[in-house]
């Protein structure tokens, strides 16, 4: 119940721009299709050759402009990945703050109501029994089954599981 899947797929997804270019690149450089180029056999047992390899990077196509972003990106990735220290004390990084948001939320244990309390550990008995696993932890679980009325009970909305 914290804030981890959504810190893992943010770090993962930064790396999608730059694969998006690299594909992109791959595609737009491709000859068999913008340049209807077809090297043909000899023999029906050889592999067709495509013609689409490292060696047309020097080549000036309708793909060259994203190539050339592309490889100023993978220099920023290295450098975001490897030298971010470096980089953060050189001044060249986005923030080093760290922002605090307090929305004034109350703690998830005292603000659920009894009855989803009780839906929680019944829902996750059920899970236990049943598959095999369990969705919530056992500390968390242990918490919310020795529970008692909410002065601040959270409403409106299905509480935390939206996180």
């Amino acid at each position: 119940m914290d804030d981890r899947m959504t810190t893992n797929a943010m770090q993962l997804l930064s790396f999608t721009p730059l694969l998006f270019m690299l594909n992109g690149y791959w595609m737009l450089s491709n000859r068999q299709m913008f340049s209807n180029t077809i090297n043909s056999l000899t023999y029906s047992t050889e592999q067709m050759s495509s013609g689409h390899g490292f060696s047309q990077i020097a080549v000036m196509s309708q793909a060259t402009p994203l190539f050339l972003i592309a490889m100023c990106m993978v220099v920023i990735t290295i450098l975001r990945v490897f030298f971010y220290d470096l980089i953060t004390k050189w001044g060249y990084s986005i923030s080093s703050n760290v922002i605090e948001v307090d929305e004034n939320l109350p703690n998830f244990f005292k603000a659920v109501k009894l009855s989803d309390a009780d839906w929680l550990v019944k829902e996750n008995n059920y899970y236990e029994e049943k598959y095999g696993f369990a969705f919530t932890g056992k500390r968390a679980r242990d918490q919310l089954d020795d529970w008692k009325l909410a002065k601040t009970p959270i409403s409106g909305i299905a509480w935390y599981n939206l996180l």
